[in-house]
């Protein structure tokens, strides 16, 4: 807001200035968003080990092969 404020010479702000409003936005939205992101993050990583065990375990098979 102060790059708006200097650009312009008008006093910024939540008022008249849409970046004033993001920390109120955030205070509202993160809470509802934070168990997601949690929940999403474990199965983001649930994956993510299954494929590495995936990749040990077939390049483990290819190096028995003749």
């Amino acid at each position: 807001m102060s790059l708006e404020e200097a650009r312009t010479g008008v006093t910024q702000h939540e008022g008249n200035n849409a970046w004033g409003v993001l920390p109120w936005l955030g205070l509202v939205t993160i809470p509802i968003i934070f168990p997601l992101m949690l929940f999403l993050g474990q199965i983001i990583s649930i994956v993510l080990v299954h494929d590495i065990i995936f990749v040990i375990r077939e390049k483990r098979s290819q190096r028995h092969l003749p």
